[in-house]
């Protein structure tokens, strides 16, 4: 098993087999992912944190503001 989602578990996941139709479905659900030339990529552990109902944490960035 491997640390990121096969493109057939994203199908289980999604119900779709297209990026941008995963992609939306990610994003409604509150699942973080990042794209690459082959498709999405999505954290198992991510996966699995939504199936048991746990808040998913988005990662916007460093807030370069906050240092001035």
């Amino acid at each position: 098993m491997t640390e990121f989602l096969t493109s057939t578990e994203l199908t289980q996941l999604t119900g779709y087999q297209q990026a941008n139709s995963r992609a939306k479905w990610l994003k409604q659900h509150g699942i973080p992912y990042q794209r690459n030339a082959r498709g999405l990529i999505v954290s198992r552990i991510h996966a699995r944190q939504w199936l048991e109902g746990k808040q998913q944490t988005q990662f916007g960035g460093i807030n370069l503001a906050a240092i001035a």
